[in-house]
């Protein structure tokens, strides 16, 4: 059965020429792959954008055009990005505008990036509720994650790594993370006859459940304290006696 802590997780933090990444490039990456809950590997690397660095971008950032001078560009590095994305769910504070970020520098190479995604700032709100603000400082402060430099990918990086780390513990009863890759990983997973929404409608609460096979037999009985938690673990399991399971159900 695979855990939330037990998968695979790979925390992204970016800067770029700008926000639409339909028209601007990645200046520099760090990313963080954590396995069993603990961070494994990390790779952080400037990068050559192939485009001007506007002025806001360098005040922002501190990286200028002589800094990426001798940068690799994204195809010096894209295999080293995809050996840290394999196989993981990405993880970031605002998600969405990493993932298509990256998703576009991929394109420039033509290959398609399709991964499972976790912001910490939804899950933040999930699990700690009673904060004053989900902001990335904020939130840090509040949990007293230290964060030295905000404009330094590597600061950000390890803040990011540990807040998620946090919320991975806080999770352990919830189940929020399973129910939020529901959609994604089972999607992928599924037998073609069972619905994605017969587990995105799964309750919560402990209780019974059940599988049966295509005939209506029932081939498997549990027990669990969260019914959609437990129910998402067979099929996120490695296991050769889980898969068979749902591949009979």
């Amino acid at each position: 059965m695979v855990m939330d802590k037990e998968r695979i997780y790979t925390v992204i933090t970016l800067q770029a020429t700008g926000k639409d990444v339909r028209h601007h490039r990645i200046l520099k990456i760090g990313l963080a792959r954590i396995e069993n809950g603990e961070v494994i590997d990390r790779f952080i690397s400037l990068v050559d954008p192939e485009q001007a660095i506007p002025e806001y971008i360098m005040s922002q950032t501190g990286i200028d055009e002589r800094s990426v001078r001798m940068a690799p560009n994204f195809a010096e590095i894209a295999n080293r990005v995809d050996v840290m994305l394999r196989n993981s769910v990405l993880v970031g504070h605002q998600v969405s505008w990493s993932y298509h970020a990256l998703r576009s520098e991929f394109r420039h190479l033509g290959y398609n990036l399709d991964a499972p995604k976790i912001c910490t700032q939804h899950l933040a709100k999930k699990l700690l509720p009673s904060l004053f603000s989900y902001e990335f400082d904020k939130l840090c402060s509040s949990l007293a994650i230290p964060l030295i430099n905000r404009t330094y990918i590597e600061d950000i990086l390890d803040a990011t790594s540990i807040l998620f780390q946090r919320l991975l513990s806080l999770d352990e009863d919830s189940g929020f993370i399973a129910g939020s890759l529901a959609p994604k990983i089972i999607g992928q997973r599924l037998p073609s006859r069972i619905d994605a929404d017969t587990f995105t409608n799964l309750p919560t609460t402990p209780g019974i459940y059940q599988f049966q096979d295509s005939d209506g037999k029932i081939i498997y009985v549990g027990k669990a304290k969260n019914i959609k938690k437990r129910v998402l673990s067979h099929f996120f399991s490695q296991s050769v006696k889980e898969k068979t399971l749902c591949e009979q159900t």
